[in-house]
């Protein structure tokens, strides 16, 4: 005998599949791959194309103003949201912290606001899951080691917040996020 609740139950799930995550497709990408025969990957690609110099870099959004950069990684399972607790980093929960040194700094930035969709496209698209757990920050402290702002990452489903306001960290083609995740790793960062 089949079962009658087999096909509906397949149904929700692959439905479900697809409202967790959010795409959003600018001038009409799927009509692109057929006039132009770019490969869907390519959509996704960041190229270091842009030509912003170390000096215009460090005027954009926290970098501007801030004292010293760190990078933190922290579990979800012990803090849902970025360790941050009356402007100090919330040590005890975090898995690394790693000081930015002026060379680091400059990489950062270079890979935020140099590495951008291709120029020769016309169409971009750009997807990511609703799951967000961030475990992953760029935290930015003023002269009196205090915080005043921090952008965090969820690798995982390639998303970010800027804290306490919106800010510029550039444009995310979606690869950004693995250049940006094979920073933390190369200066230090071991938590994944």
């Amino acid at each position: 005998m089949k079962n009658p609740f087999r096909f509906p139950f397949i149904l929700t799930i692959f439905s479900l599949t697809f409202l967790s995550c959010k795409t959003t497709n600018t001038n009409n990408a799927p009509e692109a791959f057929s006039q132009t025969n770019i490969s869907p990957d390519t959509l996704y690609d960041c190229q270091l194309n842009g030509n912003l110099s170390r000096e215009e870099r460090r005027t954009i959004s926290f970098f501007r103003i801030a004292k010293k950069i760190k990078l933190i990684s922290f579990s979800q399972k012990v803090v849902h949201c970025t360790p941050i607790d009356k402007h100090l980093i919330a040590s005890n929960y975090l898995k690394d912290e790693i000081t930015l040194t002026e060379d680091q700094i400059d990489r950062l930035t270079e890979i935020l606001y140099n590495y951008n969709f291709s120029k020769n496209l016309k169409s971009r698209a750009y997807t990511h899951g609703n799951c967000y757990e961030p475990r992953h920050a760029i935290v930015f402290l003023n002269s009196s080691d205090k915080v005043f702002g921090y952008f965090e990452f969820c690798f995982e489903c390639k998303n970010h917040r800027t804290f306490p306001t919106k800010e510029n960290i550039g444009e995310y083609c979606p690869t950004k996020y693995l250049l940006i995740a094979d920073f933390f790793k190369s200066v230090g960062v071991t938590f994944f």
